[in-house]
């Protein structure tokens, strides 16, 4: 369960990963998982907490093509949308 930083940045970042084909039902672990990271590092500041979620925030950050680098030759499906995706995540 997300509250919080994490779940402002669920909201924001939820609706248009779906809307990118980028996100599924299958994957709301991860996203939760980042979600909760960025939370993480929102509270702390270089400790050791700060420095994990940091390094899972990239990695989860990196699946969903959340950096430049991540995004160059990824293909997305942004024209057709998935209601029920979006009911799950939106």
């Amino acid at each position: 369960n997300l509250d919080g930083v994490a779940l402002e940045l669920w909201n924001a970042l939820a609706p248009e990963l779906v809307r990118l084909g980028l996100l599924t039902h299958v994957d709301r672990p991860q996203l939760e998982t980042l979600c909760q990271a960025y939370a993480v590092l929102r509270v702390n500041d270089a400790s050791p907490a700060w420095f994990k979620a940091a390094s899972v925030f990239d990695r989860i950050a990196r699946q969903f093509g959340m950096t430049p680098s991540a995004r160059q030759g990824m293909t997305t499906n942004n024209t057709q949308k998935d209601a029920d995706d979006m009911k799950f995540f939106g």
